[in-house]
């Protein structure tokens, strides 16, 4: 159902809700304000009788499908594998020829912008993120060897350190375990009613 609110429709409106009453489609807040219109314009009146006559005419124009169509049509089409995605190895040679064109373009473009102002801002801000990136990968792996060689230091101190770190990594797996083992129980309900479908 179509739910057009206007106080005061236009006519376009009108026509849109003339050609959905004579499908029997229009609301039933609309189809008032139509029966409204249509007792105030003779015109509109006569429109909504072709309406009415033109949806006659195409309704008694339908032409009935034969039995047993649409399985011909299916059973006429090639195969799916052939009209499916292409395979990959046809887009190894667009894939090289658009590396080349990467390739060409970063070796030319350098020596052609050099000058221009927007280029150089542009590579000083690309060599700073480089910069920062290398900086930050190392300062990364330096933690993660001071990490290592704490716990080093640490198990190595005492045995019960170790065995408390084990114990430790033991419950967590047996959290995990359950975590995923068990399943909400709204989750499980819903695959049970999926399945009775």
């Amino acid at each position: 159902m179509h739910s057009i609110e206007h106080t005061t429709p236009d006519q376009e409106t009108v026509r849109q809700w003339l050609d959905l009453d004579a499908d029997g489609a229009l609301g039933p807040q609309e189809r008032s304000q139509l029966v409204q219109h249509l007792g105030e314009s003779a015109e509109l009146t006569a429109e909504k009788r072709q309406t009415e006559a033109l949806h006659r005419l195409l309704g008694s124009s339908r032409i009935p499908v034969r039995e047993g169509f649409r399985e011909g049509v299916m059973a006429a089409l090639p195969a799916a594998a052939a009209w499916e995605r292409p395979a990959a190895r046809s887009w190894h040679l667009a894939l090289a020829m658009l590396l080349a064109c990467a390739l060409g373009a970063s070796l030319l473009l350098p020596g052609t912008l050099a000058d221009d102002a927007l280029f150089g801002t542009g590579s000083a801000v690309a060599d700073f993120f480089e910069t920062t990136l290398l900086a930050g990968a190392g300062l990364l792996e330096a933690s993660w060897r001071g990490v290592g060689m704490g716990l080093a230091e640490l198990f190595a101190a005492s045995k019960s350190s170790l065995l408390a770190m084990g114990l430790l990594v033991l419950c967590l797996d047996l959290l995990f375990v359950s975590m995923l083992r068990r399943r909400p129980k709204a989750e499980a309900k819903a695959d049970v009613s999926e399945d009775r479908r």
